[in-house]
């Protein structure tokens, strides 16, 4: 008969009997209990010892799915850990633990969820993107990367800017003065015209006019 492993392996049912130390069955049906055992015995192999054969002599680690990273190799159960990998079953974070890089964590992703800066194991998005948390409108920035609207402009007179919605065309608008309020160039006003009503007078936003409007004088 042929073995798990691929090897012919030939029983007298006698000779392993005698060779394990039990007495040849007395009638037929308990001959073939004793044969059948036999053959589960010589067929069954632990799917671990497989899967160590595999790994070549190195550790045998398990994850929640396929894993790849740097010293390691897929088994059929997990993956083979080699000597100074950086990830191992033992250390694989599961979602809300403490981590430092998207390779110390099973969901392959590690990212802030607060204003905490300490990075924890999050699962990624349904399009396998990781993200890390976003400030919503009204907090403070310095980037548009820093918020969910991906807009960091100023809303008011002061310098320091925040997240702020986008207008309905998706444009990133920032603050700009209303009419009559003092300006210096075209940009700093809502209506982008800066002029002076006079010659001595200094510039005001000021309305455009006419039907192209235009940025005239009154």
């Amino acid at each position: 008969m042929e073995g798990a492993l691929g090897t012919k392996v030939a029983l007298d049912v006698g000779t392993v009997l005698n060779h394990l130390g039990i007495d040849r069955p007395a009638g037929p049906m308990a001959l073939a209990g004793h044969l059948l055992l036999l053959l589960l015995c010589t067929q069954s192999v632990p799917s671990t010892a497989l899967h160590k054969r595999s790994c070549q002599g190195h550790n045998v680690g398990r994850l929640g799915g396929p894993r790849e990273a740097d010293g390691q190799q897929e088994g059929p159960l997990g993956f083979c850990s080699y000597p100074g990998s950086r990830r191992t079953a033992l250390t694989s974070q599961g979602i809300g633990e403490p981590c430092e890089e998207n390779a110390e964590c099973q969901s392959d992703c590690c990212a802030t969820s607060s204003l905490n800066p300490q990075k924890y194991c999050t699962s990624q998005t349904i399009f396998l993107k990781c993200l890390s948390w976003q400030k919503p409108n009204g907090y403070a920035c310095s980037d548009h990367t820093q918020c969910r609207s991906n807009c960091c402009v100023t809303n008011s007179d002061s310098p320091l800017r925040s997240c702020t919605p986008r207008t309905i065309f998706l444009q990133c608008l920032s603050w700009r003065k209303p009419n009559r309020d003092y300006c210096s160039e075209h940009s700093e006003c809502r209506s982008q015209c800066c002029l002076s009503v006079t010659e001595t007078a200094p510039a005001r936003c000021l309305p455009r006019t006419g039907i192209l409007a235009r940025c005239l004088p009154p």
